[in-house]
């Protein structure tokens, strides 16, 4: 706040501020990625709500197919609501779909980050999915082994 304003406002002094913690402390990253659930039972609530997100896209779908059907069949003054409305049903649709995407991406993400924050302490290199997970020292430790093995 500025001087300005606490004088006009008859603010006290601000007080000392406190150190704020880094989130990305090691130790906190480690709870984080401890309380992550095992690949089997992300898998196994990935697919229940891959299930629901089909079946919305799949009534949003099949309503959008009726309601353009129905709007085909009014009188052209009617016919824009419905129309608006099948769209609505549509992007629901597509949303549906989209966030089914996103959460899987994210699951995969999140394994990844655990992957590599366990195996950055022991230096092993994974290979996730055409992706290589290494960290640097031991990256360079291995370049070393390999340039004095020739």
């Amino acid at each position: 706040m500025t001087k300005k304003l606490e004088t006009l406002f008859d603010l006290p002094e601000p007080e000392e501020t406190t150190e704020i913690k880094d989130y990305r402390d090691p130790d906190d990253m480690k709870k984080i990625v401890e309380s992550i659930p095992p690949r089997n039972e992300l898998q196994d609530l990935g697919t229940k709500a891959d299930n629901e997100l089909d079946d919305i896209a799949g009534k949003a779908a099949e309503a959008y197919d009726n309601l353009m059907d129905l709007g085909m069949n009014v009188e052209s003054r009617y016919s824009s609501r419905i129309f608006e409305v099948a769209n609505g049903l549509l992007k629901t649709a597509l949303d549906a779909k989209s966030a089914k995407i996103n959460k899987k991406l994210k699951i995969l993400e999140l394994e990844l980050k655990r992957e590599k924050l366990n195996n950055s302490e022991r230096g092993d290199i994974i290979n996730a999915e055409d992706h290589i997970v290494t960290d640097r020292n031991s990256l360079m430790d291995r370049l070393k082994n390999m340039n004095n093995a020739k």
